[in-house]
């Protein structure tokens, strides 16, 4: 779309995506209410690549025991952003920051800041039908826990990088991603991790799209669990995170995009959720 002037669109070359999921559950004794959103903003030209994304989640269950009533909620959100300017055909610099909050992993906040350079093997150009491109990014992240963690720590500041990889397209049918991804912390290259993602969204018309993604992770970096012992409640009811060695997940739904009829251009969505500059850990 290198002809399309911004004159001629009111969105600006921007393109805004939504997805709200609600599950509700009840029987006699025990219920469960979930809400999830998202909202992300995304441009992308030639010279740029923006992106802004916001994500909340709440799930509640409570379950009516002999003599009480117990009641499990977890929460947790993210902010994030990206900024990327390219540097001829293939090479791009940006900057990345996230704030993160999550009552599963211990995180009362986490703030991550991070500069990245990434190259893209097809030019920038192109890039409204596919990227493939590597990513490398050193980032500083400043955490604050609910509780002690198992290194007896409140607050703690870290620095870590990560290199990525990830190809995308954008065809008639839809989009799709697959991005590899490894990341350790600086001072203590032990604590590390590898993730591998994929995504794929199928067009059903205009702007709605079924989405399914998977991902799956070799964990090595989990300085965020708690100190203490989990009750066996807090197993039974996922109420807060668990040592691992790796994880794995899959998820379908929906999607509804808005926005610039010029900027039908691939973003790479596997930054509200990696590493490298947006690392939840």
């Amino acid at each position: 779309m290198a002809n399309a002037q911004p004159q001629d669109d009111p969105w600006n070359f921007w393109v805004f995506r939504t997805r709200l999921n609600m599950f509700f559950d009840a029987e006699e004794r025990e219920s469960t209410q979930s809400l999830s959103g998202s909202i992300s903003a995304n441009r992308d030209t030639e010279m740029w690549k923006m992106r802004v994304g916001f994500f909340t989640n709440f799930r509640e269950d409570t379950f009516e025991l002999t003599d009480s009533t117990f009641s499990n909620v977890r929460r947790s959100s993210s902010l994030d952003a990206r900024f990327v300017k390219s540097v001829g055909e293939h090479v791009g610099i940006g900057f990345g920051g996230s704030a993160i909050s999550s009552n599963f992993r211990n995180q009362d906040l986490t703030l991550r800041g991070a500069p990245a350079i990434e190259y893209n093997f097809f030019p920038y150009s192109e890039s409204t039908r596919r990227q493939f491109t590597m990513t490398y990014t050193a980032g500083y992240n400043a955490f604050r826990y609910i509780e002690p963690t198992i290194f007896d720590r409140m607050e703690e500041h870290r620095a870590n990088h990560a290199v990525q990889s990830s190809f995308l397209a954008n065809e008639p049918w839809g989009e799709s991603e697959l991005t590899l991804e490894f990341s350790q912390f600086l001072d203590q290259p032990d604590q590390r991790r590898l993730v591998l993602y994929g995504e794929i969204d199928i067009r059903l018309f205009r702007g709605f799209f079924l989405r399914i993604d998977a991902d799956s992770s070799l964990i090595r970096d989990q300085i965020y669990l708690p100190r203490r012992d989990a009750t066996d409640a807090e197993i039974l009811v996922r109420q807060r995170q668990l040592a691992t060695d790796y994880e794995w997940q899959f998820r379908i739904g929906f999607t509804y995009s808005f926005g610039s009829i010029f900027n039908n251009v691939v973003n790479s969505r596997f930054a509200g959720s990696s590493g490298g500059f947006t690392r939840a850990f």
